[in-house]
């Protein structure tokens, strides 16, 4: 029995996974490359706090899983709200590599990959993508799926979408939590208990399982920042500075409260207010 009837119908592609629907119906979910991500952070805010533990599984059928973790000295305190949650103190980060120091090895890890995390659209690309302005990388533009945003559906029950009940709702046994590959390891689960159910209802593709999930909150005018972005690896944008329009080349990291995060020409992490800019080319350049 197809559930799409059950799903939010919403027509447009302004959509949580991050790209056009040409580019989703060529994926098949059955062969895709997914790696599984979580972050441990200092505290909530990726432009003031900073990653201290990052976990990855990589897993694609037919091929073995490999997993990075490493923690990561901050250089900053860990806020004692964050530590009540994964338990990482600062003397323990004190011997740990900086985020410089890793920065390719967890573009490595990501490289040509579908993003699976629990509100890795809200919190965890927002912290690694910052991580990679400060250490001089690019922001990552894979596709990304965020399980926090799965809908109610007959093929995935249950009311509450943090990570414990849709474990229980997809019958996944949850294990550890609240450390960076405790918590990856188990958005995999999650995952391949979803892609069998994806299968058992005849879905094939990304654009296919698109309708399960809540459309994001990113506007038109965003998206396509972000699209240009992730074909050219950068935006040419019209921004007011004064009373006439600047052209600038921003690389966006993520979107929240009516603003767009980027690292500028300059390479300072800057914030845009997003209805004050618009594209100023269909796709972004290098």
């Amino acid at each position: 029995m197809d559930t799409r009837t059950d799903a939010h119908d919403n027509k447009g592609d302004h959509r949580v996974i991050f790209s056009d629907r040409s580019v989703l119906a060529e994926i098949d979910i059955d062969s895709a490359a997914y790696a599984a991500l979580d972050v441990e952070t200092t505290g909530v805010h990726p432009w003031a706090d900073r990653v201290v533990e990052i976990g990855i599984v990589r897993w694609r059928r037919g091929a073995r899983a490999a997993e990075f973790l490493d923690m990561v000295n901050p250089k900053i305190p860990v806020k004692p709200g964050a530590q009540r949650v994964h338990g990482i103190s600062s003397e323990e980060l004190a011997n740990a590599p900086l985020f410089r120091e890793i920065a390719s090895d967890v573009a490595d890890a990501l490289a040509g990959a579908v993003v699976v995390g629990h509100r890795a659209l809200s919190f965890d690309l927002p912290f690694i993508n910052t991580e990679m302005a400060r250490a001089g990388h690019k922001p990552l533009n894979n596709i990304v799926i965020d399980t926090s945003l799965l809908v109610k559906t007959s093929l995935i029950p249950g009311e509450r979408r943090d990570l414990s009940s849709l474990a229980r709702a997809m019958g996944v046994k949850e294990g550890e939590r609240h450390r960076a590959l405790h918590d990856a390891r188990l958005v995999l689960r999650i995952w391949l208990a979803l892609l069998e159910r994806f299968a058992e209802y005849g879905k094939k593709t990304l654009l296919d399982i698109l309708p399960y999930f809540r459309a994001n909150i990113y506007p038109p005018s965003v998206m396509e920042v972000f699209r240009a972005a992730r074909a050219g690896g950068s935006a040419e944008v019209l921004y007011p500075s004064g009373r006439r329009l600047e052209t600038r080349r921003i690389y966006p990291l993520f979107y929240r409260s009516g603003a767009i995060v980027a690292v500028d020409e300059s390479g300072e992490i800057k914030s845009f207010k997003a209805e004050r800019m618009r594209l100023n080319s269909p796709a972004g350049l290098n």
